[in-house]
């Protein structure tokens, strides 16, 4: 249980508004495990009378058997809030996304009004819940302050909103914070202030790797990140020698003779699960990404290319 969870309605009641909302009925409320009560407290703390039904329930989407159940005898809830749903260390599973789908699925039964927010201080495009949701696409090119309806496939609509702070007040937070965490990794923006997303400047092919001074020598290898694909092309030059251009690939046709890594089960002959087999091919392929031989089209490709390299990596422990 999340150390200060004993606190989440700490501001609300320090202010009164439990009192103001039910009228002096109640005027607190007292937590038990993974639940909190409605309650009416004198001046001195003591509890004087508490709500029989949960106004309230926790859950964990870590949780193998999520008890959904639960939370259908909190009879007056029908927000459902899922809080830091993007790791700031680690990725989501798909166990996580099934279990939050169930327990959609059973609170809102009972329920007319029933909406879901999902609340995250640190912002990864590559999310695995975007991709769920299949959005990924489509807040893409979404800033600061902006905010949009989207759509996913089969109809259910959902509001994305980059929440931004008064120019006034982003530049104080970014002066303040740049004196204790003013470093460059990008994983700190969402601390200091910085860019909207989790990217870096990925490193781009040099002028001196023009057309004219490299020849491709492999054209047909693939990553495939959960349907978005990147065309990873080996080339040498007289200038470095052996280096791949990574590249966005939008017209992608599953062709016999091309060699693609993949994050899911394979499906087809061709295809090969995370970093492949170990074979001539597999070696050249991630000796070059460790060797930093690999530029990228631009810093979005070099983002997808980079979460799939995480993400097999945890995948491979």
């Amino acid at each position: 249980m999340p150390k200060n969870a004993r606190n989440l309605f700490s501001t609300i009641e320090k202010y009164g508004y439990i009192d103001i909302i039910f009228n002096g009925k109640w005027n607190s409320i007292e937590m038990k495990p993974r639940a909190w009560f409605l309650c009416l407290r004198d001046d001195s703390g003591k509890i004087i009378d508490i709500d029989n039904q949960e106004c309230c329930h926790m859950h964990s989407l870590e949780d193998k058997e999520i008890d959904a159940e639960k939370s259908v005898y909190t009879s007056l809830g029908d927000f459902c809030i899922v809080d830091e749903f993007i790791p700031v260390n680690g990725i989501n599973t798909e166990q996580q996304f099934l279990n939050l789908m169930q327990l959609i699925s059973t609170i809102r039964r009972l329920r007319l009004s029933f909406k879901v927010f999902m609340l995250a201080n640190t912002i990864n495009l590559h999310c695995h819940f975007f991709r769920e949701f299949e959005i990924s696409d489509k807040i893409l090119n979404m800033k600061k302050g902006n905010e949009k309806i989207v759509t996913s496939g089969r109809g259910v609509l959902m509001w994305v909103h980059l929440i931004a702070f008064s120019e006034e007040t982003s530049d104080k937070r970014i002066h303040n914070n740049l004196k204790y965490v003013g470093f460059k990794n990008p994983k700190l923006n969402s601390i200091i202030g910085g860019e909207q997303w989790e990217t870096k400047n990925y490193p781009h092919l040099p002028k001196a790797l023009d057309n004219e001074n490299r020849a491709p020598i492999e054209g047909y290898i693939y990553f495939n990140y959960y349907g978005r694909y990147l065309r990873y092309t080996l080339y040498f030059s007289d200038y470095i020698g052996t280096f791949v251009l990574v590249s966005p690939c939008t017209d992608f046709k599953n062709k016999g003779d091309s060699i693609i890594y993949t994050l899911e089960k394979p499906e087809r002959k061709n295809e090969r699960f995370l970093h492949g087999t170990g074979d001539r091919l597999d070696k050249l392929v991630l000796g070059l990404v460790k060797q930093n031989r690999v530029y990228f089209t631009d810093n979005q490709t070099g983002s997808l290319f980079d979460a799939f390299c995480n993400e097999a990596k945890i995948l491979n422990k």
